[in-house]
């Protein structure tokens, strides 16, 4: 308050009073009647001597304990700083369970030593408070001293007491200030609250700390990308500020993972400036709680208080407890206290506890927030039913999915929306646990199309991110327990009872509340669902995540390891399960899960990719799914290719390709993979043995074979230093589906596939898909160059191979031909002829193409003799159009002037016959 001169001047001279009395005696004397009578209980001022750190006390009077050290001191007198806090050990020293430390002074107190003291009354335990002068507004001291001008006048002087009663007037305020931070209620209360305050920062602020105190990283001020739940923080204050609810607890209730304890958390730090004492209580704290009594609530109270102080002894906070529960009910609650996770602790009986809490000693002194899953809340609490004052339920949900609203707000921090997700998907990243394990995979898969729901499930079961990190099951206990559902769905069992599903999910090695933490897993994590009925069913997805789970583990089983052998296992596992799109389902969650594995055996993500694509009636979103996840299956949809036949299986087949040729062009690790196992299909030679094609074919045919290679029979043979196999017949449908598959990868690297195919043409004297692989070179606009290049190269290093004994001697030469003849480039195509040992041709180039070329039948026309063809009018047009049809798609390829009028008649004839 701001003092007018005349109340100056009157402060002054009452200090003057004070400092210049020369019996120090009278201060000690004015000080305890003055406090006495502010509190209402008798202070013994002590003999002279040796003090125990104090000049007067109450000795225990009314429950009091507390010192006070006067100091009769000018102005210019220094305060002793060891000389005070020696003072304090030395009281402490007398009396242990000291409530307070008063230092009464003369002068004013320097701001560096009145920060000692506090600070040394907060290691020890024991509050501080200082009554000193301060000129420029009303002093705590002459507050005191105005508050009974009666006692300053008997004790000290009666010019003193008529300053002090002067004064009166203007020390209303202060003193009932003062009364009020002298009380023991108040005494340390804002130490604590400050020191809780605190605590609840750091839990919020530190992942590390939260992850210390809590067991789980609730720590939402670390994180940027976070969002208010507004509907949840307007119930939490509509509960604190409805005075009728002040012993009502508020249930946030919710299921697993929605994110209970942050929110909680959240709105704690919002309100902290409007809140007492928080103690923010893990459930795992209060095991110790195994009898429930006022005494043993209070002795767990004290315990919080000494584990927020760190100092002192239970003991003493016990005391303190005392104290503080003597608060005023208008002063507000002591405490606001947060038991989180009640049901991770269901043997404590939590009910008895918070009846406890309601009654008349701690009634309004504490507000309760509890959080608990559900499951826990509706029937192991009952609801909290059997409360006085009932509980105020919070329902916490997963993140809303309206336009604008929490999801999309989450979506909006990764730059994602809702159309970003796999649909599958969307329930999931609602689930705020989960949403950081959505985020995570496409941070690391790149592609947003690549996560799957069952890649997501079994990485939750893994706990990379450690979103379940300290929960009942482990990865090994989760997996055996997927296994054990997917066994009795196969069995039969689809529903479950309460008491059915807790024995499914019981360990006979674990107690109670360790097993009841494995159902509320289950049935509050959503991984099982109530029906009408009250029979309990897993969500499909989860059927299907199991079942792929225990489909894996029954392939790795299988002895032998062959495609036919494994996948005759896979067919017959299946069998019990009568519907194709839940086997399609299935097979998707056993992928998903393979590619998720440390482990991937090869066979099994072939068998299992081959199966999934020639189920029946297989959806388009399955199909996208797979398309996504090709980088991953390279091997495996190219052997679905290999064993889908071109009728029953055809769209198999269609499908695998569709899925490859939307692999990123770039990706060298997978074009050499595709290069690789596409070059084998080329070295598969069918020595097309026909039966009904008659004894003329037939000669023909082998001989053919033995001109060529010396041998007409189905066998490995090597030839031109790479291993082939000659079969009786062979369809070449993978030979002309490969370019399809290899088309806008740079073909530099695509070698393996073009030398095997020259090499069957070389062998056979044609090859399916060649014709299409010479396209692709001629179109090639990724790196043309490079490829002709490498193709020159290894025609040469072809040349300079020895032939295989038994193998004609111009193989390598033919080999290198049709090599060049790829690249397009005309020099190519003239040193091809050059080269060529035409092991099939009696006629010779210079005698039966160089004299006409337009009218060689042998002989591929070259493309500078083109203009020569064209301009042939003794050729008929359709002969001359056939004769260049390997140009007329190239871009650059221009048709001699003289031929276009010619055609252009050609086309008006045409059009007027269609006319007329």
């Amino acid at each position: 308050m701001t003092l007018s001169a005349i109340d100056k001047k009157n402060q002054n001279d009452l200090k003057s009073k004070l400092q210049n009395d020369p019996q120090h005696s009278k201060l000690e004397k004015l000080a305890a009647a003055l406090i006495g009578r502010l509190l209402g209980v008798p202070i013994t001022v002590a003999k002279s001597g040796f003090q125990f750190g104090g000049d007067a006390g109450p000795a225990g009077r009314q429950g009091r304990r507390f010192r006070l050290e006067c100091k009769k001191y000018s102005d210019t007198t220094r305060l002793s700083d060891r000389e005070l806090l020696g003072e304090i050990d030395q009281a402490l020293a007398r009396d242990t369970a000291l409530e307070a430390w008063f230092l009464i002074a003369t002068r004013n107190v320097p701001e560096q030593l009145r920060q000692e003291l506090t600070q040394k009354g907060e290691r020890e335990g024991v509050p501080v408070e200082i009554i000193d002068w301060e000129d420029r507004e009303l002093a705590p001291l002459a507050a005191l001293c105005a508050f009974a001008p009666d006692l300053v006048k008997a004790e000290f002087s009666e010019q003193a007491g008529k300053l002090a009663y002067a004064l009166q007037p203007v020390s209303t305020d202060t003193i009932e200030m003062l009364r009020r931070n002298l009380q023991s209620w108040h005494l340390g209360f804002n130490i604590l609250r400050n020191s809780s305050h605190d605590k609840l920062r750091k839990i919020w602020s530190s992942p590390k700390e939260s992850n210390a105190y809590l067991g789980q990283d609730a720590a939402g001020g670390a994180h940027t990308k976070r969002i208010r739940r507004n509907s949840i923080h307007q119930a939490l204050n509509d509960w604190w500020l409805t005075p009728a609810k002040i012993d009502s607890p508020a249930a946030v209730i919710g299921w697993d993972g929605v994110g209970k304890t942050w929110i909680t958390l959240d709105w704690l730090i919002e309100t902290v400036d409007k809140q007492p004492i928080i103690l923010v209580v893990p459930s795992s704290s209060a095991a110790n709680l195994s009898s429930i009594s006022e005494t043993t609530v209070k002795q767990f109270l004290a315990n919080r208080l000494y584990e927020l102080s760190g100092v002192r002894d239970t003991a003493h906070w016990l005391r303190r407890l005392d104290y503080l529960f003597m608060r005023p009910a208008d002063e507000g609650p002591v405490f606001t206290i947060f038991f989180d996770g009640l049901n991770q602790e269901p043997s404590i009986q939590w009910l008895q506890l918070l009846k406890i809490l309601q009654s008349e000693f701690f009634s309004s002194k504490i507000r309760v927030i509890i959080s608990t899953r559900k499951h826990h809340f509706e029937n192991k609490l009952g609801s909290l039913r059997g409360l006085i004052s009932v509980a105020e339920s919070i329902k916490v949900d997963n993140y809303d999915t309206t336009p604008g609203g929490e999801l999309d707000q989450m979506l909006a921090f990764e730059d994602l929306t809702q159309a970003d997700l796999h649909p599958d998907l969307i329930e999931l990243a609602r689930t705020p646990r989960l949403f950081a394990l959505v985020v995570q995979f496409r941070d690391r898969l790149i592609e947003a199309g690549q996560i799957t729901v069952h890649r997501l499930l079994w990485e939750y079961g893994r706990d990379t991110l450690g979103v379940r990190a300290g929960k009942s099951f482990s990865e090994e206990e989760w997996q055996a327990w997927l296994k054990e559902i997917a066994q009795k769905y196969r069995d039969g069992v689809k529903k479950y009872t309460a008491q059915s599903l807790s024995e499914s999910v019981s360990l006979p090695y674990l107690n109670e509340s360790e097993n009841y933490a494995r159902l509320s897993d289950i049935i509050d994590g959503r991984f099982a669902e109530p029906d009408p009925s009250g029979n309990l069913h897993f969500t499909s997805t989860v059927i299907e995540h199991a079942l792929g789970v225990a489909l894996l583990t029954h392939l790795d089983s299988v002895a032998d390891a062959s495609f036919t052998s494994r996948y005759t296992a896979l067919t017959q596992w299946l069998d019990p399960i009568a519907g194709l799109d839940e086997r399609a389902r299935i097979l998707r969650a056993a992928v998903s899960i393979l590619i998720e594995q440390d482990s991937k055996p090869l066979i099994q993500a072939e068998v299992l990719v081959t199966a999934w694509l020639q189920t029946q009636n297989i959806t388009d979103d399955h199909r996208l799914e797979l398309a996504a996840l090709a980088p991953n299956l390279i091997d495996a949809l190219l052997a679905a290719i290999e064993h889908s036949d071109n009728d029953a299986q055809a769209s198999a087949r269609h499908w695998a390709v569709n899925a490859l040729k939307v692999i990123p062009r770039e990706n060298h690790h997978a074009a050499a993979m595709i290069f690789d196992r596409i070059s084998q299909w080329f070295k598969v030679i069918s020595r097309d043995i026909y039966p009904h094609q008659g004894a003329g074919y037939e000669k023909n045919r082998s001989e053919g074979f033995i001109r060529r290679i010396g041998m007409d029979q189905s066998q490995a043979i090597t030839v031109a230093g790479l291993q082939l196999e000659l079969v009786d017949q062979y369809d070449g449908t993978l030979q002309l589906t490969a370019p399809s598959i290899i088309e806008g990868f740079p073909l530099a690297g695509a070698l393996p596939i073009f030398e095997a195919a020259a090499i069957t043409f070389a062998i056979r004297n044609r090859c399916e898909g060649w014709d299409a692989l010479e396209w692709l070179c001629l179109l090639n606009e990724v790196d043309p160059d490079e490829t002709s290049f490498a193709l020159r190269e290894l025609a040469e290093r072809v040349r300079q191979r020895q032939p295989e004994p038994g193998i004609n001697p111009g193989i390598p030469d033919r080999i290198a031909t049709l090599l060049l003849v790829l690249t397009g480039q005309e020099l190519d195509e003239t040193n091809a002829v050059i080269i060529d040992p035409r092991i099939d041709r009696w006629d010779t180039y210079e005698r039966d193409y160089l004299p006409n070329p337009g009218h060689s039948f042998f002989f591929a026309l070259e493309r500078r003799h083109a203009d020569l063809a064209l301009n042939d009018t003794e050729s008929s047009l359709f002969w001359r159009v056939q004769r260049t049809k390997e140009f007329w798609l190239d871009p650059s390829f221009q048709p001699p002037d003289t031929f276009i009028p010619e055609i252009r008649k050609f086309a008006n004839s045409q059009i007027r016959k269609r006319l007329y």
